[in-house]
């Protein structure tokens, strides 16, 4: 009988069984190895992956922190704008203010002047001179020196006038007066 591509082992089995082994434990080793490798380039790619996405953290942090910047700094100038407009606003309020007079205590003081049985046909006053003209009613001559001294003698109003048509009839007399309101 022929073999063909045999190879008959004629060693004794203890030379076998220490090659089995030696093939096995290169299997083994061989193994081990690759193993080994595979498990090396797994932890390699692994931290590339990582530092990949470490590289992307830090430059979108980079990024965020830019975008804030931006934020707060088109924030600050809105604010800007908003202090400049206000501040605007107060003084035209302000000017406006002190250009402005106020009636309300000279017309009060007027009123506690006014004898009771005095009447006003018209009130005009000028903002421009401060000038009161009154045109009223006073049904006696006393009535009328009354009103004329009461004006007089308070410390809100100079410069009054008093028509001389005013004094011609003792009674039933159409008035007319001028007087100004004293700034401060």
């Amino acid at each position: 009988m022929q073999l063909k591509g045999k190879i008959i082992n004629l060693l004794p089995i203890g030379q076998k069984t220490e090659l089995f082994q030696e093939k096995k434990l290169k299997k083994i080793i061989i193994f081990y190895l690759v193993f080994s490798f595979a498990l090396i380039c797994l932890a390699l790619i692994l931290l590339s992956i990582g530092f990949y996405f470490e590289s992307k953290l830090v430059f979108q942090e980079t990024i965020l922190e830019q975008r804030q910047r931006e934020f707060e700094s088109s924030k600050i100038k809105v604010l800007k704008e908003e202090i400049v407009y206000l501040n605007d606003l107060f003084s035209i309020i302000d000017e406006f203010e002190k250009k402005s007079i106020s009636l309300i205590a000279p017309l009060q003081d007027l009123n506690n002047l006014m004898p009771s049985n005095l009447g006003l046909n018209s009130l005009n006053f000028n903002k421009a001179t401060r000038e009161f003209t009154l045109n009223g009613f006073s049904p006696t001559r006393e009535a009328l020196l009354e009103f004329k001294e009461n004006l007089e003698n308070h410390s809100s109003f100079e410069e009054i006038f008093f028509s001389h048509s005013n004094w011609v009839e003792p009674v039933d007399i159409n008035f007319l007066v001028r007087f100004k309101v004293k700034e401060g």
